[in-house]
């Protein structure tokens, strides 16, 4: 039995249940693919609800340093300069992220003209970015039912 579970706690031993209990003796192969993919929704959200908040956070911070070296580097740009007044216009930290997203988009089509440092940097946050979507969905894609 949990005790105050956390939200992570609750959704995996859902899924466990799912995939041992539910799934016992399940002879449809079309049931056992959507358990199969409820099962993998779950534990993607289970992951995300552990990193979530953490990883938007250090993102945006990461974001919003390149996107102001960016601009202090006497680069112009009027869509970087209205996105960063944007982002400050914004108070969830869900806005915040997807405000830092659209200045991130807004570097990338900027490539090689952002400069060798910049674009690496750029390069190195959209990197980042997939690893952890690659982390939520359990490192790999796998089709339901199929296992």
């Amino acid at each position: 039995m949990l005790i105050s579970p956390s939200i992570s706690e609750i959704l995996r031993g859902v899924t466990h249940e799912m995939g041992t209990s539910l799934k016992q003796g399940l002879n449809d192969p079309v049931k056992n693919a959507q358990i199969d993919t409820i099962i993998g929704v779950l534990s993607s959200c289970a992951v995300r609800s552990e990193n979530e908040k953490e990883w938007m956070k250090k993102e945006v911070t990461s974001i919003l340093s390149v996107a102001k070296k960016f601009v202090s580097n006497d680069h112009s740009s009027d869509k970087i300069s209205k996105a960063l007044k944007d982002f400050d216009s914004n108070e969830s930290d869900e806005k915040k992220y997807q405000s830092a997203s659209n200045i991130l988009s807004l570097l990338g089509d900027l490539g090689s003209s952002l400069g060798e440092e910049l674009a690496s940097e750029v390069w190195s946050l959209m990197e980042q970015r997939l690893q952890h979507e690659a982390y939520i969905i359990g490192g790999g894609f796998e089709a339901a039912g199929r296992n």
